[in-house]
This record gives C-alpha cells, sequence and structure tokens, in this order.
C-alpha cells in the first residue's frame, strides 16, 4: 500500500517517489520504469521538493537519484521519541 507520493523534476525528467507502509522508498521514471528501490532506517512522512529531501520519525534523510543512496541524520532533542 502506498502511503507517500510526489513527483519530483531533475531537468526535463520526472521522477516518482513513492513509500510504502514498510518505509520501503521507489523511484519511477516518467515511462514507469522502476529506477531503484532503498529502504531507510526510518519511514519517512514527508517529501521536500528541494533536492529529494524528506522528514523521517526520527530526523531527516535525502536521496541521491544516481548512486539510489540516502543519508539520513537524527533530530536532535527528540529524546528517542518518533514522530508519526
Amino acid at each position: 500500500m502506498v502511503t507517500l507520493l510526489e513527483v519530483h523534476h531533475v531537468g526535463r525528467v520526472r521522477y516518482i517517489l513513492a513509500t510504502d507502509l514498510t518505509g520501503k522508498l521507489t523511484v519511477f521514471t516518467e515511462n514507469r520504469t522502476v529506477h531503484g528501490s532503498v529502504t531507510p532506517t526510518s519511514r519517512p512522512l514527508v517529501f521536500l521538493k528541494q533536492r529529494l529531501l524528506f522528514l523521517t520519525e526520527t530526523g531527516a534523510g535525502s536521496l541521491d537519484l544516481r548512486s539510489m543512496k540516502i543519508r539520513e541524520s537524527d533530530c536532535e532533542g527528540l529524546n528517542s521519541s518518533l514522530a508519526r
């Protein structure tokens, strides 16, 4: 089941980002082929338009479309609590 869906433009190419209940992030090209998929350590809650950033239950992350690698960082001051 898809929980988040976002369209992101890189130059003239559009990418569709989809996240499911497990947190798996799948990237599709505009011709509906799978570009790649990754699973962050914390489930994405919302995407931000700038540079493929997303907020997670424990912090923030960014996705590099070329390497399909995620960089994540925790938010300070959450004291081990989770955002839902």
